[in-house]
């Protein structure tokens, strides 16, 4: 081998020395990059934990606040009902009182009472009730 063939192989050598080193460079870049890429995702994955937490429980909150308000509702529907119905109690308490009321003077009236009296009597209890069912359902 002539000193020519030797520095070839030793440029090779060299050459092969730099690629090798270069190599080595490139995997302990890439095991850099793989090791920020897994923290990264670590402390995504930490962040969207919180941030699901934090939105289960603001849904959690939201539907309790629901729940009281629809609730809260059917107390005063109910509350509501009931009024109504002791105030529809008390206007048929005294519709029947008026009724009573007009069948003992029609009773103690002369039976000659004329038609048109009795008619215009019907009306009048008539209109007295259109204007208390009136009045009840405003």
């Amino acid at each position: 081998m002539g000193v020519v063939e030797v520095e070839k192989i030793s440029r090779l050598e060299g050459r092969i020395e730099e690629l090798s080193k270069r190599v080595d460079d490139i995997k302990s870049d890439i095991n850099s990059l793989r090791n920020e890429v897994i923290a990264t995702r670590n402390e995504l994955n930490s962040r969207i934990d919180s941030i699901n937490n934090s939105l289960n429980n603001r849904i959690d909150s939201l539907r309790n606040e629901m729940r009281n308000e629809i609730s809260s509702l059917r107390r005063e529907i109910n509350d509501l009902r009931n009024d109504m119905n002791s105030r529809i109690n008390s206007l048929e308490n005294r519709i029947n009182s008026l009724e009573n009321r007009i069948e003992n003077r029609i009773n103690g009236l002369d039976r000659k009472l004329d038609s048109r009296f009795l008619t215009l009597l019907t009306i009048q209890i008539s209109m007295w009730v259109t204007i208390i069912l009136t009045i009840l359902f405003k």
